[in-house]
């Protein structure tokens, strides 16, 4: 089968919303500090580099895309009415209607093994979705770690094909953030706090990609651009299952930003301690004003949970060996044991 026929094959449905009152509740939290603190840009020529992209590979053969669904078969899939009550459903039909052919296209035309997968194999934070690339996927760490995709409810983050996703960010990102806003400042820290370049937000009524671009050759602290809404409806190079191959790829090839082998954590917020840190009791330090947190081995990770030996940093004089832990807040269990740690 040619690559452009696979991509005309595999239309998506508009998803079907559950009722209301059978809708569960989420939330969007953002990572704290990781705030956007710069105007979102557009990301210019965006369908005309993906089209540019997949110009040399659209015509020819590929006999492992046949492996995929044939035409009746995707017809049937795309008929079954899946109804979503939360992000969980989301991602159930993603996983069968765009990441599988994402996965495909990645394998079978540019010969490259890699599975979009759950996000808990990130250090911080917990993404819907990140493509894992490598061999040994059963044992991936973040360092295998290349691109990470959020996956909302349409209801939660209401972003459609017309949605002006440039204007509506930069007009409300300051004083009145809505849940889109809210959605941008989780994915860009999640992507700045793991060195990503890439990520991706979706609500199965449209897809949008994200790229930081960097400044003076870092991408400490780049801009952060975003392609238009990818309506769910696209076709071809204008489909979603195009953008998100081509991000992909782009990412998996992606080595602006080396990951370290230590990760330095700040904080911008003064909060006040409970109580003393731990190998700092003299220093007199009240606040977490200045702190560092420098993350080395992570030691074990459950749901929502990751723990590390690091150090905790004031100045070259105040540095202690301590066991780091972080919790992802948007899970109830997560915020539970935040409450029993705190009231410990």
């Amino acid at each position: 089968m040619k690559l452009l026929d696979f991509l005309r094959l595999v239309r998506l449905k508009k998803l079907y919303q559950a009722p209301p009152k059978h809708r569960l509740p989420q939330g969007t939290l953002e990572p704290n500090p990781r705030h956007l603190t710069r105007h979102l840009k557009e990301w210019p020529n965006f369908f005309k580099d993906v089209r540019n992209h997949f110009t040399p590979y659209a015509k020819d053969d590929y006999p492992g895309l046949d492996t995929f669904p044939c035409p009746q078969e995707w017809s049937k899939m795309m008929a079954r009415k899946q109804v979503v009550t939360g992000e969980g459903r989301t991602y159930d039909y993603l996983r069968e209607g765009l990441y599988n052919p994402c996965e495909v296209i990645l394998r079978r035309v540019f010969g490259i093994t890699g599975i979009l997968g759950p996000g808990r194999v990130m250090d911080i934070g917990s993404p819907g979705v990140v493509l894992i690339s490598g061999e040994n996927m059963k044992h991936a760490f973040a360092s295998h770690a290349r691109f990470i995709m959020e996956q909302k409810t349409p209801w939660a983050v209401p972003v459609t094909a017309e949605t002006d996703i440039i204007n509506h960010y930069n007009e409300n990102c300051t004083d009145k953030p809505d849940s889109i806003v809210k959605a941008i400042h989780q994915l860009y820290g999640y992507m700045s706090f793991n060195y990503l370049r890439y990520g991706a937000l979706t609500n199965g009524d449209a897809l949008l990609i994200f790229r930081r671009t960097p400044d003076h050759g870092s991408l400490l602290g780049g801009q952060l651009e975003c392609s238009p809404p990818i309506p769910w409806n696209g076709v071809g190079f204008k489909s979603p299952l195009a953008a998100l191959a081509y991000v992909t790829h782009l990412a998996h090839d992606a080595r602006d930003e080396p990951r370290p082998a230590t990760l330095d954590l700040t904080l911008d917020d003064d909060e006040k301690l409970n109580s003393c840190l731990p190998g700092l009791e003299a220093t007199n330090i009240t606040t977490t004003k200045g702190l560092s947190f420098r993350l080395t081995d992570r030691l074990g990770a459950q749901i929502g949970t990751k723990v590390f030996r690091g150090q905790v940093i004031k100045d070259q004089k105040a540095i202690a060996d301590v066991i780091i832990k972080i919790y992802s807040l948007k899970l109830e269990e997560s915020r539970k044991g935040v409450e029993q740690e705190t009231k410990m």
